[in-house]
């Protein structure tokens, strides 16, 4: 196709973003590079374009546009050093983004998307004690700050500070009531709280053995990068491995598959129909395991979930309430977090089951928001565990040595592979 020459305005730009708007991406990169070549010292005609790329995840194709930005302003010198530095950060690179950061600080000194740029790195990055104080430096000066403050409630969450989350998460929603995301991080403090007021109460998530009911007991690591990588990862089933494996490692996300058994199907309908109807009152009842515990049993779905409750009831009635709404809540965490596609989800289908059913699985997640699914399979000659391959279209296989990692009735899970994994779907493009 041809094109006009464009008239010395923004016209041009803006029929680039409507074109990227409609989800034409080639068409607006085309119109992007007309105007770099009318217009080869304007900067906007470059870091229009690297936004684009960057949130289409062609990190290599955003990187090297972003290089060639003009330094004919020293403001456009500030926002090519920002994008890179965003670049970065959206591909996994968190100890490069961090050092990115450190540049546009150099540059700007009292830049706030440089400070909470630099906060939400230290953040991913576990270096939690030194994200505090760079987002408490900076809000002394600028106590209100919407950026500074979620960034904060969320250094405190990572804390294990729930009071402390509670209260900053209190402050967002008093500025923007109609926050859902802060909303589910507060929900999440909230639960949080209550799990450690009383190591007897229902909320508690402990882990067990699907068979047995058998708590599970794994050595726990102090890793706080580890941890902080698994905390960017949510499990969708099919058994507990995964949540095991964060659990290692410190990381103990609120999550409403972590301890559950699912299978392919089940897990589609879930998601293609939103949860609806999950947690609902005619839709869940309680029944007694072989091995004495209760178990809420969701009809709608045809789900059993753990509550890991083996002594008598007081009040089946109020307990199974109880356990109704945080389903509830918990489906709409996870439909939340679907459509925020910060986290990667994960899913271990058992040996055999059909691709069409992962490809939908795929399609399901990606509705929601452009989330990647992480799936799991055997290791072989093509492909040692520990490793991974990006299938494309949002599917990544991940490749461990054993399939089912439960020996003579102890777990035996890989660790090691399953955290080289995560690493390398951190830094996938």
């Amino acid at each position: 196709m041809k094109y006009a020459p464009p008239r010395l305005d923004d016209s041009w730009l803006q029929a680039a973003a409507a074109a990227e708007a409609r989800g034409e991406l080639d068409e607006a990169l085309r119109l992007w590079c007309a105007y770099r070549q009318l217009h080869p010292a304007v900067a906007a005609g470059y870091l229009d374009a690297c936004r684009a790329l960057r949130r289409a995840r062609r990190f290599d194709e955003a990187e090297a546009l972003c290089a060639e930005v003009p330094h004919v302003a020293e403001p456009d010198n500030l926002l090519r050093l920002v994008e890179a530095a965003r670049i970065a950060e959206a591909r996994g690179s968190f100890d490069v983004a961090y050092q990115r950061w450190q540049a546009v600080g150099a540059a700007s000194p009292h830049n706030i998307g440089c400070i909470a740029g630099t906060g939400r790195l230290l953040l991913k990055l576990g270096r939690l004690d030194e994200a505090e104080a760079t987002l408490a430096d900076a809000l002394v000066r600028l106590p209100n700050h919407p950026d500074l403050v979620r960034l904060s409630a969320m250094v405190a969450g990572a804390r294990e500070d729930w009071p402390e989350a509670l209260r900053r998460w209190d402050k967002v929603l008093a500025a923007n009531p109609n926050d859902q995301s802060a909303s589910r991080h507060r929900g999440a403090a909230l639960w949080h709280m209550r799990m450690h007021s009383s190591t007897a109460d229902a909320d508690a998530q402990e882990a067990g053995d699907e068979a047995t009911g058998r708590m599970v007991e794994v050595g726990r690591v102090a890793d706080p990068e580890a941890r902080a990588l698994l905390m960017r990862f949510e499990s969708l089933g099919q058994n507990c491995e995964f949540g095991l494996v964060q659990r290692r490692f410190g990381a103990e996300p609120l999550a409403l598959l972590r301890w559950t058994f699912i299978k392919p199907m089940t897990l589609i309908r879930l998601l293609e129909a939103r949860g609806a109807g999950m947690g609902e009152p005619k839709h869940v009842e309680l029944r007694r395991t072989a091995w004495g515990e209760h178990v809420v049993h969701d009809r709608r779905f045809g789900i059993g979930f753990h509550t890991f409750m083996t002594s008598a009831l007081a009040d089946p009635d109020a307990f199974l309430d109880k356990q109704a709404a945080r389903l509830r809540w918990l489906r709409d965490k996870l439909i939340g977090d679907l459509e925020e596609a910060d986290k990667v989800f994960v899913y271990k289908p058992e040996p055999g089951t059909p691709p069409a059913q992962v490809q939908r699985i795929v399609r399901a997640v990606r509705s929601y928001g452009g989330a990647r699914l992480l799936c799991l399979a055997l290791a072989d000659e093509r492909s040692p565990p520990g490793s991974v391959r990006d299938s494309g279209g949002g599917l990544i296989h991940g490749y461990l040595s054993v399939h089912n990692p439960v020996v003579k009735g102890r777990w035996d899970i890989p660790f090691d592979e399953w955290l080289s994994i995560c690493r390398a779907v951190a830094v996938a493009p």
